[in-house]
């Protein structure tokens, strides 16, 4: 897992893959690839964003900037991104708006232990990569969590939400990951489960 600090890029590499994300304007994590390993010189380079949106702006500092002109590693609820969200919460108040943003990460090695559900029990070889996000007011914490097992081309991917205030949080979705994709000329195949 490499982080390069000027760029604010996280790429993540196995034997035969990348997988690569910013922390771009407004603290909004910008998914850039997922794919064929790259070097690691090459990922500034890497972007798909469009340079105007007729969307909802973040600020008034950059016209062109909208949740919806970027891939995202977390899709935000009422925020101008019109794809479905992965994380909709709300407290008793009714607020619906859950902007997270990035707030701080570390890189270690092994893995976190996840209580009640399944996970993968090899933890020498594997490296973790935990992004904590919060939102406008640091009431909501959400963790992001990714382990890799590098040999075997595997990135493990989980997250965690945590509620810092005094008033109830009603989780109405709450996804494993959000994963844009540019283009159609790939294969998925998923393992679903009942």
């Amino acid at each position: 897992i490499l982080f390069n600090q000027k760029e604010k890029i996280f790429h993540i590499q196995t034997q035969n893959s990348s997988y690569v994300f910013c922390v771009f304007d407004h603290g909004v994590l910008e998914h850039l690839y997922y794919g064929k390993k790259i070097p690691d010189d090459n990922v500034k380079s890497i972007s798909n964003r469009q340079v105007y949106s007729f969307n909802a702006h973040e600020s008034r500092d950059n016209r062109a900037f909208s949740v919806s002109t970027v891939g995202l590693e977390i899709s935000p609820f009422n925020s101008g991104d019109f794809r479905t969200p992965s994380v909709v919460y709300h407290y008793e108040n009714n607020v619906n708006c859950n902007r997270l943003r990035y707030y701080s990460h570390k890189i270690y090695k092994g893995r976190k232990v996840i209580d009640g559900l399944p996970y993968s029990r090899e933890s020498k070889e594997a490296e973790t990569l935990e992004i904590l996000l919060t939102d406008d007011e640091g009431l909501v914490e959400l963790t992001l969590y990714y382990t890799v097992y590098a040999s075997v081309d595997v990135i493990a991917r989980h997250q965690t939400i945590k509620n810092n205030g005094t008033a109830d949080l009603a989780i109405q979705k709450f996804s494993s990951m959000c994963l844009d994709f540019y283009g159609s000329d790939f294969d998925v195949i998923t393992l679903e489960g009942m």
